[in-house]
């Protein structure tokens, strides 16, 4: 009997005392905030992801995607330039103006409307898609463009 309680009271000092061992508790959701890092600013962007990505949808006008392949190209650009929008909106690229905010936004939920256009495979809606994506470039680039500089 002595053995036993010396195995106990032995295993316990091991164990620290507590007889079920605990999981490290999980971060909250707060500790997890993300922590934007960006490669490069809003006209590294633009150079970067915008234009070649807008360029693939203007160009189905001249050039109307042939296979399954290419629409999936296009699907992906306007994909892409959707997502580009909400970058803009984000971490040290955003601007502290409603005006920033709402050219982005007009910029993906065109990019949007390419998006499906791309999946019903539809040239007309993809061009249409493509001049409100223009659209909302140029309104932007009218206000935040130093012209004679090619930006701010």
């Amino acid at each position: 009997m002595r053995l036993v309680f010396s195995f106990l009271v032995l295993a316990m000092i091991l164990n620290g005392c507590n007889p079920t061992p605990q999981a490290p508790a999980a971060p909250s959701v707060a500790e997890l905030k993300p922590d934007f890092k960006p490669t490069v600013d809003a006209r590294g962007l633009m150079t970067a992801i915008v234009i070649p990505t807008s360029d693939v949808l203007f160009e189905v006008g001249s050039k109307p995607p042939a296979d399954e392949k290419a629409w999936a190209a296009v699907q992906n650009a306007a994909v892409t330039l959707a997502e580009s929008g909400n970058l803009l909106m984000i971490g040290s690229r955003a601007k502290p103006e409603a005006a920033w905010m709402q050219f982005s936004r007009a910029m993906t939920e065109a990019a949007e409307i390419a998006v499906k256009a791309a999946q019903d495979k539809k040239v007309d809606d993809v061009l249409a898609a493509g001049d409100k994506i223009y659209m909302s470039c140029e309104n932007c680039h009218n206000q935040y463009m130093d012209k004679g500089s090619g930006g701010k």
